[in-house]
């Protein structure tokens, strides 16, 4: 073999290993697998919160109400509503004066923790107040309703596991 011929051999043997090196270089590593996390507890969520009046009255055929009962709970439902309406208004004008201020303190760069804190408190207790409103409110309906159909309507809120039906309960 002429030195030609191994020279020429030679750069293309290191093109090759360059290239393969730079193909592997492209293809992300694998992360290990992780195990699957422990299951948590059901917690109340948004989605899990106690029923409303209105809840209460969307159920009604399930529940057996009767007529009493629902005219009570259309005018505990009416009484929610126009309560929820003003206090969530509230709370939505003090989400959006906090994500203003969120949004200047990132354009500035950063804030401190008090000014963070003092700026949240304001919509953490009208958060606060709205849930206690609710409890409330969802206590004086449920007062409403028989024990029988206390049982039935916790039973109808109670989640369903998931790959599983109701009916096995």
């Amino acid at each position: 073999m002429s030195i030609r011929q191994h020279s020429l051999t030679t750069a293309t043997v290191a093109l090759v290993i360059a290239g393969i090196a730079w193909a592997i270089a492209q293809v992300p590593a694998e992360r290990p697998k992780l195990s699957p996390p422990e299951p948590v507890p059901v917690r109340r969520t948004a989605a899990a919160l106690p029923p409303t009046a209105r809840d209460i009255l969307n159920g009604g055929a399930l529940l057996d109400l009767k007529t009493g009962q629902r005219t009570r709970l259309r005018a505990l439902d009416a009484t929610w509503a126009t309560e929820s309406a003003a206090a969530q208004a509230q709370l939505d004008a003090a989400v959006a004066e906090f994500s203003r201020f969120m949004d200047e303190a990132r354009a500035r760069g950063r804030t401190s923790l008090q000014d963070l804190q003092r700026r949240s408190a304001e919509m953490s207790e009208l958060s606060a107040a709205l849930r206690e409103r609710r409890q409330r409110h969802t206590e004086t309906a449920a007062a409403i309703l028989t024990d029988w159909q206390r049982t039935r309507l916790e039973q109808l809120m109670r989640p369903v596991a998931s790959g599983g039906s109701d009916e096995t309960r």
